[in-house]
């Protein structure tokens, strides 16, 4: 039998400790991100665009395999909700499954409106796969061109 003598090094030890944990943090971090779904719990993801311009607030969604009719948006109390369900692939006769990596159960994006959104008159449309959500902005909050006089 043949041992191996190494010098101990504080340091190994702590980059061991990183190799081990930097996953879990990874996972933390992408689900802390992807909404309020807790750690412990698999799904759907939601991830989205926001952009805005003058006049809306726009928030895209891509739902690929998902109609319409499986996802609800709504707004209550000056935060606008995204949810669904995404089913499982339905069990075919004589086909085996030998991976499954497409998530399907149900997920829930919120989304606190910012205090210049028109609650409403938010208006979603979904088209080829993508969910668009639009947030007009109150006419109030809207940039006002004031014309300078002599």
């Amino acid at each position: 039998m043949t041992t191996t003598l190494k010098l101990w090094s504080p340091l190994h030890n702590l980059d061991e400790l990183s190799l081990r944990l930097n996953p879990l943090f990874n996972q933390l971090s992408r689900e802390i991100t992807q909404g309020n779904r807790p750690a412990n719990q698999p799904g759907v993801s939601l991830p989205v665009d926001i952009a805005e311009d003058e006049k809306q607030y726009l928030i895209q969604a891509d739902l690929p395999a998902l109609t319409k009719n499986d996802i609800r948006v709504r707004v209550e109390q000056g935060v606008l909700y995204i949810s669904g369900e995404r089913k499982a692939p339905q069990q075919q006769k004589g086909l085996q499954y030998h991976r499954v990596e497409r998530a399907h159960g149900a997920f829930e994006r919120t989304f606190q409106l910012p205090s210049d959104a028109d609650a409403a008159n938010v208006a979603a449309g979904f088209k080829d796969g993508v969910l668009t959500v639009q947030v007009p902005k109150l006419e109030s909050a809207k940039p006002r061109h004031i014309e300078v006089t002599e």
